[in-house]
């Protein structure tokens, strides 16, 4: 009975500041990322829960009590940059999450995430990342911008006698964004992802099924302001066409979006007890958006989006003592459009559709010695149409990136691990001077176990270098992980 009560004052609390609060930005075709260096340093491995997000299915990924303390720090110069990019970001980081297994069949999960992100020399755009958003807003003020913002999660998982499974999991975020110019363009957002699912596992949980569904609300508020004389402000309807508001000292854009998806599981583990698994995840979402500009008193409407999709993913994997193998699958299409208010037509229609193949190895050919082996080919195909300013994008591009490395036991308690990356890609339309980029760069780390846990300190460096232009982006950056 007390349990039940923390627990719903814990509810209450996130449903209190869901509606007085602002947030962070989530898309809702979003996808777990297989090709990151965690999954090859062995801090978790890739399990159904993670493809799939689904909270019923969250006790069975992960069985054991941790706690996670992660810290980052990055910079990055865009010396070679698009018209409204920032010249250079820092980026600082702090991750908190907490798993508990409270009883047999109850698992509670909780975290706590701060992010700061510095923009620099910023010219006009107030969005976080104007090539997002079809419906930007710009005005004639460049500066510098600090986004920063809070982060939390909870997540309760419980599984009943007859082995089914039931999760409820809630992120909610705030960010404000404040350009440093005179008298200092704000932005506010504030975003709910509330997911729900049921799941099933059979007696001997080589077989998981499982349905979720998820709700997402994101709100945000975009303020151009200015002083002594009117920042003459745009509002951008795709890439190529604009609308100029009226000069006043303050204009708001009300960028608010809602959505949800739908989503079904299933695993099947170790096949004919060979080591072999395999996971199957698919989903289907839909986005809609609707855009006031204007006074903060009297907004306007200025236009309307919608985006629908779906999304699967799939992956064969082998996992024995010595040699670990994975080969995945992952297929996106989604279509959206937009209707600008003021042309009362729809003004730019977008079909995306990216298709991944690729596969992640482990081997142990030394009692020490651990080496590493990843590979991923993307191909992207977009038909993006604006028909107000006749202009239409349609191309395929192709995404190849090779990963390799290791790590290296010192001792029974040290290592080092290093791990180097390779690729290049075609960039889009955005990109109108080159028809390239290659990437190169790598990590190196220290990882050292402790009574209580497990320190990983870690360096970082990327180089983005367009084909035929002399100026590239870098980053490079810092982090501390500790898991207890």
């Amino acid at each position: 009975m007390r349990f039940s009560l923390k627990l719903g004052l814990i509810f209450l609390f996130l449903v209190f500041i869901v509606q007085f609060g602002q947030g962070y930005e989530t898309e809702m075709f979003t996808e777990v990322d297989f090709f990151q260096d965690e999954y090859i340093r062995d801090y978790f491995e890739p399990n159904i829960y993670d493809i799939s997000k689904n909270p019923a299915l969250y006790r069975i990924s992960y069985r054991n009590n941790f706690s996670i303390y992660n810290i980052q720090g990055e910079r990055q110069l865009n010396n070679y940059a698009r018209y409204f990019d920032p010249r250079q970001k820092n980026n600082a980081g702090l991750d908190l999450r907490w798993i508990k297994q409270l009883t047999k069949n109850s698992t509670l999960a909780s975290g706590v995430k701060y992010q700061r992100s510095d923009h620099f020399n910023v010219t006009r755009s107030l969005e976080k990342n104007y090539y997002a958003h079809y419906f930007s807003f710009t005005d004639t003020t460049t500066g510098n911008i600090e986004y920063q913002g809070p982060r939390l999660w909870i997540l309760y998982n419980h599984e009943l006698a007859d082995k089914l499974l039931l999760g409820l999991e809630i992120d909610y975020g705030v960010e404000r964004g404040l350009k440093d110019v005179y008298t200092e363009c704000e932005t506010i957002l504030r975003s709910v992802d509330a997911k729900m699912g049921i799941g099933y596992h059979s007696p001997d949980e080589k077989t998981i099924l499982g349905i979720n569904t998820r709700y997402f609300n994101r709100q945000g508020k975009y303020e151009a302001v200015k002083e002594m004389e009117d920042a003459l402000v745009k509002t951008w309807f795709g890439y190529n066409l604009y609308y100029p508001e009226n000069p006043r000292r303050v204009n708001r854009k009300n960028d608010d979006r809602e959505g949800y998806k739908i989503g079904v599981q299933l695993e099947r583990k170790n096949i004919l007890n060979t080591g072999c698994g395999a996971r199957l995840s698919g989903s289907y979402g839909q986005t809609k958006n609707s855009i006031e500009v204007g006074r903060p008193s009297l907004p306007q409407q200025r236009g309307y989006w919608e985006r629908e999709g779906f999304q699967f993913t799939g992956n064969i994997y082998y996992h024995k003592e010595k040699i670990k193998g994975l080969l995945y699958v992952k297929y996106k299409n989604y279509f959206d459009w937009a209707k600008p208010k003021e042309f009362k037509v729809v003004a730019l229609e977008n079909d995306e559709e990216i298709s991944k193949i690729g596969g992640l190895f482990q081997i142990h050919p030394l009692p020490k010695l651990q080496l590493d082996l990843g590979f991923e080919l993307s191909s992207f195909s977009r038909d993006y149409s604006e028909y107000a300013a006749a202009f239409n994008y349609n191309q395929d591009r192709n995404h190849n990136f090779l990963l390799t490395g290791g790590q290296y036991e010192l001792n029974s308690i040290s290592g080092l691990h290093l791990h180097a990356k390779y690729g290049s890609y075609e960039p889009d339309f955005h990109w109108p001077d080159t028809e390239q980029f290659d990437v190169i760069g790598g990590e190196a780390g220290y990882k050292r176990t402790f009574l209580f846990g497990t320190l990983d300190l870690s360096l970082n460096y990327y180089k983005h270098k367009p084909d035929n232009i002399d100026e590239s982006i870098e980053r490079f950056g810092v982090t501390i992980y500790y898991l207890k």
